[in-house]
């Protein structure tokens, strides 16, 4: 469904007509179409300016590998989602890297409470709160960062070189005001430890996709390519 609308939206123009015919998705009700059309603009048809749908765009036009497209839709989702950011920031990575298997629902509960406790004004009860982890995790299973049913267990993943230049635009998009990939507030979501992440960058550097001033401590990026080129400059 995503793939679709956002094949719609791109050949369309953004926001004319439904962006998900009911017939081929089995939408059986005016009121369904509608509430998954809402779910799909709210997280994935968000753009914070015009280089950011650029970049979409360009990423999706090509025929990327299934995770390097999945990557593409969670750091979406991320830039658009405060909550799911959040989550993914505070509880999916640090899990993911402590050494665990599994990644407990109760976890996801007990962050979601403690978002709850902080600002009040959200007013969530706890079937609510339950929902919304149930949610985030099954999505992340569609994703295929997690997999399993009742328990969650992690898959690993293994960003491809074209994957972590992408990484790198949606960090300046989050972040547009900072150089330094080390003080971006997206590094986490990058799913490679900082050390890691150095020292493929210093690697890819070479291949003049981006140019790089690291003294150690501030590891500065200017990136070559404009947005809309991103995704042919990669995949071909």
């Amino acid at each position: 469904m995503i793939e679709h609308a956002y094949e719609y939206f791109f050949t369309h123009g953004g926001d004319q007509g439904s962006i998900l015919p009911k017939d081929q998705f089995d939408l059986r009700t005016e009121r369904t179409q509608l509430r998954v059309e809402r779910g799909i603009r709210n997280g994935f048809l968000k753009f914070h300016d015009s280089a950011h749908q650029l970049l979409l765009q360009s990423l999706l036009s090509e025929s990327l590998p299934l995770q390097d497209r999945n990557l593409v839709l969670f750091w979406q989702l991320c830039l658009n989602n405060w909550l799911f950011k959040e989550i993914s920031d505070h509880v999916y990575v640090p899990v993911y890297w402590s050494g665990r298997t599994t990644l407990p629902k109760e976890e996801v509960i007990a962050f979601i409470k403690e978002i709850v406790h902080l600002n009040p004004e959200l007013d969530w009860s706890e079937i609510t709160i339950i929902t919304l982890a149930r949610k985030y995790l099954n999505f992340l299973t569609k994703l295929g960062f997690l997999e399993g049913a009742q328990k969650k267990y992690f898959t690993g993943i293994s960003l491809s070189s074209e994957a972590v230049i992408a990484f790198l635009y949606f960090s300046r998009v989050a972040d547009p005001s900072t150089r330094n990939l080390l003080k971006n507030t997206f590094l986490q979501l990058s799913m490679i430890p900082k050390d890691d992440l150095i020292a493929r960058l210093k690697r890819l550097s070479m291949k003049e996709y981006f140019e790089m001033d690291y003294n150690g401590v501030d590891l500065n990026l200017s990136l070559t390519h404009e947005e809309q080129e991103v995704g042919h400059v990669l995949y071909h």
